[in-house]
């Protein structure tokens, strides 16, 4: 995860995929979902669709089976990232939509913060400024409120000017 968050993507797979094999090897499959999520968010974020959304079937069918519901969740946030990087822009709203229904039911708010990110990003994309500052305004809160400097500077460089 840390690879993950410096934005080493290779770094982070082949991390990953260490982890899935003893993962794979040990029945851990709490490990295992989220080992296969990382795995898949890497790579959507690389660009390399088919194999993310390749990843995000794998960590679905663990987190449906241990019923992990966060993951779940952030899974739905994935298939999203690959919508929008294939620019259907209405199924990565409908998958993000899912993603936060979701959170808000366990009453996850990093990973709704994240969900609302993404929504910044995919109406950024889209060009819906309104509705891109708003979901990020969003996330902000949260990410501040935590302290979260990186981020908050981040997402303050992508809001609109005011």
């Amino acid at each position: 995860m840390m690879y993950f968050e410096q934005r080493m993507y290779e770094r982070a797979i082949v991390e990953f995929d260490g982890v899935i094999t003893i993962a794979s090897d040990r029945l851990y499959q709490t490990l295992l979902a989220i080992s296969y999520l990382g795995k898949a968010n890497s790579l959507a974020l690389m660009n390399n669709n088919k194999a993310g959304l390749e990843f995000c079937y794998k960590a679905m069918d663990v987190a449906i089976k241990i019923e992990d519901r966060l993951t779940i969740a952030d899974v739905y946030r994935v298939i999203a990232i690959i919508e929008k990087n294939y620019k259907h822009y209405d199924l990565a709203e409908k998958y993000l939509n899912i993603s936060l229904r979701l959170n808000d039911e366990i009453k996850n708010r990093l990973n709704t913060a994240e969900t609302s990110y993404e929504f910044g990003l995919l109406y950024k994309e889209s060009g819906n400024n309104k509705e891109k500052d708003d979901w990020l305004k969003k996330a902000l809160k949260y990410y501040e409120e935590i302290k979260a400097v990186q981020k908050v500077n981040h997402i303050s460089g992508l809001l609109s000017p005011a």
